[in-house]
């Protein structure tokens, strides 16, 4: 019996220890390399910013709670920064362990524009809420397909012609009031 709860305890706690080892390289060890990787395409004039200071975990979100607490608006950093970001194409952030680039100037947001859908195309959400709807129309990559469901939606929702229910949100509104 003593055999059977050692080995119980035993797989368990290697359980244990391939999680915190994938969980440490995941949260933390891979943005760490990400970010080191893209510093050098941070040039003082270069086409990416990164930041000065890398925060393991929450990532360019301590910016925020910073402003916060110093009783600003929470986007007050990005006003401080405006004028070395406005430098450079790309701006490179962290969103907790995951990153993610930033288009910033309208050179690089004429240069995306003219790659989408043809080399750029969306990406489906694979975590949270993207899990439940992976085959939803905006979450599709862009085919003859989605076109197609995507003119049918929009027939449905009938855009062009809502001023003709006008009167019945009036008359609503009236019984209402």
């Amino acid at each position: 019996m003593i055999d059977l709860l050692w080995t119980l305890c035993k797989y368990v706690l290697f359980s244990l220890v391939g999680l915190l080892t994938y969980l440490v390289y995941t949260v933390i060890v891979q943005p760490y390399l990400t970010r080191r990787y893209y510093m050098k395409y941070s040039n003082v004039q270069g086409p990416l910013h990164v930041s000065d200071h890398y925060y393991p975990i929450i990532g360019n979100f301590i910016e925020v709670i910073r402003d916060i607490q110093a009783g600003k608006v929470f986007y007050q950093h990005l006003r401080d920064q405006g004028n070395t970001i406005c430098k450079h194409d790309l701006k490179l952030d962290f969103e907790g362990y995951q990153y993610s680039f930033k288009v910033v100037s309208s050179k690089a947001h004429q240069e995306f524009s003219e790659l989408v859908p043809h080399k750029v195309d969306r990406e489906p959400d694979i975590y949270g809420f993207g899990k439940i709807s992976l085959n939803a129309l905006f979450q599709t990559r862009t085919s003859e397909d989605q076109q197609q469901r995507k003119r049918a939606f929009m027939k449905l929702l009938s855009l062009n012609s809502s001023s003709r229910y006008i009167p019945d949100f009036i008359n609503c509104l009236k019984n209402i009031t």
